[in-house]
């Protein structure tokens, strides 16, 4: 089945931003960097590049169980022997459930196969947007089905990516370069014509 929303958006998606910006090999790979960002602000666990997490980072520490807890520090007022009051910082882990329960078994299986797919590139963590605000990801055709499009939905929701399941619109790349193609096959066919008339 076919996600609506996609069909829906796919058309203003090409019109309201660049075609580089949305391919299986960038918006796709963005959402796993966004995916191990964003763990990495709930989570501290060890990274191979010192400056950018990875998907790979996330699931080697929940694998080795190589993570902690990160957390938010509260300034606590208590009371001295000689009646003063002193304060002190309690840190608070800012994650309210472990790495590991953050997604259940099955997603953690697919994320795996996920990366699998995901092309090599400068990790970046921005999703692309439509002008609407949906954060739109482009999957390779080879992993697009319902059970792909509903782990992108639920776990960017899981792990506050976006807030709700229709915050983002999950499109088949394959479908976006034959729609492409063709709107592109249809300009130079109009274009022809408007020439063939004036001459």
């Amino acid at each position: 089945m076919v996600d609506e929303a996609a069909l829906k958006f796919e058309k203003s998606i090409k019109k309201q931003t660049s075609k580089r910006a949305f391919t299986a090999g960038s918006s796709f790979k963005n959402f796993l960097d966004a995916l191990a960002h964003k763990l990495a602000i709930l989570y501290s666990f060890p990274w191979n590049d010192p400056l950018f997490p990875t998907i790979a980072d996330v699931l080697h520490a929940k694998e080795h169980s190589a993570w902690t807890y990160n957390n938010h520090y509260i300034s606590i007022e208590k009371s001295m022997e000689d009646c003063r009051l002193d304060s002190e910082s309690k840190g608070i882990p800012i994650a309210d459930i472990s790495l590991p329960e953050i997604m259940d078994e099955e997603q953690w299986v697919k994320l795996k196969e996920l990366i699998i797919v995901s092309v090599q590139k400068t990790p970046n963590h921005i999703i692309p947007r439509t002008t609407n605000g949906k954060c739109t990801i482009v999957i390779p055709t080879s992993v697009f089905n319902d059970k792909t499009i509903t782990f992108f939905k639920k776990v960017g929701v899981a792990v506050l990516l976006f807030a709700h399941e229709d915050d983002v619109v999950v499109i088949d790349e394959g479908e976006l370069i034959s729609s492409t193609n063709h709107e592109s096959h249809s300009k130079r066919k109009r274009k022809k014509e408007s020439s063939v008339i004036s001459s």
